[in-house]
C-alpha cells in the first residue's frame, strides 16, 4: 500500500514495501481496532528568562533548540497524547506470539501515535488561526539538545499519572511506550 500511514509504517519499520508485510500490517492493524487516543493540550505563555531558556508558566525549559524553536514566540501549546496501558499488553502479546509479527506491530503503534498527534497539530493549528497565530514546528523532549528528562516536567505538572495514566521509568522513558509529549510554538499573525 501507498497511503501515507503505511509509509509511516514502512519507514519505522525500515523495509521496502511489500504484499507480504501489508498482509501483516492489515493484520495487526484489526488487531488495534480497540485503541483510542487519551490526549490533553494546554496554552502556555512564555516568558525568556535566560540567553536559552524559557519559563512556560508550567516548568522551565530550555537549550539550543528551545531557543532556536521559541524564538519571537509569545505562547506555545503543550501537549500530551497516549495509546494507553492496552497497547504495550498487545505488544507484548504479538511479540510472544512472533517476534517478527510483534517487530511490525510496534512500528503499527508508533505510525498509529505519531498521526494521532499528527491531527491534534492539525486541530491546534486551525483553532489558533481562528485567535490570530500560527503555528510553528512541533517538538518533543529527546529531539536535538532538549533533553529527554524534561518529559518528567510534563508529567508532573500536568498530572499525566491520573489524567492519562502515564508513567515514567528511571530512565525517562514512558510506560505506555506509545506516548508523545510535545510543544507547538504559536506566533502571531
Amino acid at each position: 500500500m501507498t497511503t501515507p500511514f503505511y509509509k509511516e509504517i514502512y519507514s519505522c519499520l525500515k523495509a521496502a514495501p511489500s504484499d507480504e508485510l501489508d498482509e501483516v500490517i492489515a493484520l495487526c492493524l484489526a488487531e488495534t481496532e480497540f485503541l483510542k487516543v487519551n490526549s490533553f493540550y494546554t496554552e502556555a505563555t512564555l516568558t525568556r528568562i535566560a540567553e536559552k531558556e524559557y519559563d512556560t508558566g508550567f516548568f522551565r525549559i530550555g537549550g539550543n533548540l528551545i531557543t532556536a524553536t521559541l524564538k519571537d514566540a509569545p505562547k506555545a501549546v503543550l501537549l500530551a497524547a497516549t495509546l494507553g496501558i492496552r497497547s504495550d499488553a498487545l505488544i507484548r502479546r504479538t511479540y510472544g506470539e512472533s517476534a517478527a509479527r510483534g517487530v511490525v506491530m510496534d512500528a503499527v503503534l508508533s505510525a498509529k501515535i505519531e498521526f494521532a498527534v499528527n491531527d491534534m497539530n492539525d486541530a491546534v493549528t486551525e483553532e489558533y488561526l481562528k485567535k490570530g497565530f500560527r503555528t510553528g514546528k512541533r517538538i518533543s523532549a529527546g529531539y536535538g539538545d532538549w533533553k529527554l528528562s524534561d518529559q518528567r516536567k510534563y508529567v508532573e505538572a500536568f498530572g499525566l499519572n491520573k489524567r492519562l495514566g502515564v508513567y515514567l521509568s528511571g530512565a525517562d522513558m514512558f510506560t505506555p511506550a506509545k506516548t508523545v509529549t510535545a510543544l507547538i510554538p504559536l506566533f502571531p499573525l
